[in-house]
């Protein structure tokens, strides 16, 4: 979340907050977490795509079609893929996920060494 938020010209600041792009205020009253967003003025949340749907005014497949090609994601939108593929794109997210939770281990224990 924190990726398509700068992307899309909001700066997250120190305190994982933002100005809510879901009701359009303008205190950084909305919390980033990983994976969504959460105002705590108007009470809604937002996934990637839900916010993209808002912010955009997007139907659902626009919202996935705009995500794909603004984040060179290679999604095969509207077509149909065997269950080969399916796996290897399982590989794919899988090796990254991994590879982002060592990254964060690392800064991790860093900053736990640095503070020790």
């Amino acid at each position: 979340m924190p990726h398509v938020l700068q992307y899309y010209g909001f700066n997250v600041n120190r305190s994982k907050r933002i100005p809510c792009p879901l009701h359009l205020g303008n205190d950084a009253n909305c919390g980033v977490k990983e994976h969504y967003i959460h105002c705590f003025v108007c009470g809604e949340s937002a996934d990637v795509i839900k916010f993209t749907m808002r912010h955009f005014g997007l139907d659902f497949q626009s919202a996935i079609s705009k995500l794909n090609d603004d984040f060179c994601l290679g999604l095969p939108i509207g077509q149909r893929i065997d269950r080969r593929k399916q796996l290897e794109m399982g590989r794919i997210s899988f090796e990254i996920k991994r590879k982002e939770e060592q990254q964060q281990k690392e800064r991790q224990q860093i900053e736990d060494d640095y503070w020790a």
